[in-house]
């Protein structure tokens, strides 16, 4: 799994006597995280109310050039990588942007992606759904998801 920015992904399983559980395999790259901030602030880069030059949130990302002048990325490029073997206890991924996170913890969405599939909705339809959980619980920004269903 690889991310960047505000992406996350929850692996969704079974332990051995069936419970669910859940493993992020992600890493939110934002300027709260004490790591983020030293990498930006060390290149010359101010951190104002949580985010770089006070304006944008996210410390890595593919586009925002504007924060990426040679000897100055102050938006990294580079992803968080994990590595997680499958197996057949993994049901489901939910991998999405903040605007879901933002609204729904990650046991919301694993419980509600699990319901649903068990009611025989497809990946897609569970997605749709998870969004407008989040639409309803008043997020304002993007919401961005796919939704994996392993099928073993």
């Amino acid at each position: 799994m690889a991310n960047i920015g505000d992406s996350e992904c929850i692996l969704v399983s079974r332990d051995e006597e069936g419970a669910l559980k859940r493993t992020v395999l992600t890493v939110k790259h934002v300027l709260s995280d004490s790591s983020e901030k030293k990498r930006v602030t060390d290149m010359g880069g101010m951190v104002v109310y949580g985010r770089l030059f006070g304006t944008l949130a996210v410390s890595r990302a593919f586009g925002d050039s504007e924060f990426k002048e040679p000897g100055s990325e102050f938006v990294s490029v580079e992803p968080y990588v994990s590595t997680h073997e499958l197996n057949r206890n993994d049901e489901l991924m939910v991998l999405a942007c903040d605007g879901l996170w933002d609204r729904l913890s990650y046991d919301d969405a694993m419980q509600q992606a699990v319901s649903l599939r068990s009611a025989g909705m497809s990946p897609e339809d569970v997605a749709k759904a998870l969004i407008k959980t989040a639409l309803e619980r008043g997020t304002m920004d993007n919401v961005t998801l796919v939704v994996v269903y392993f099928d073993w």
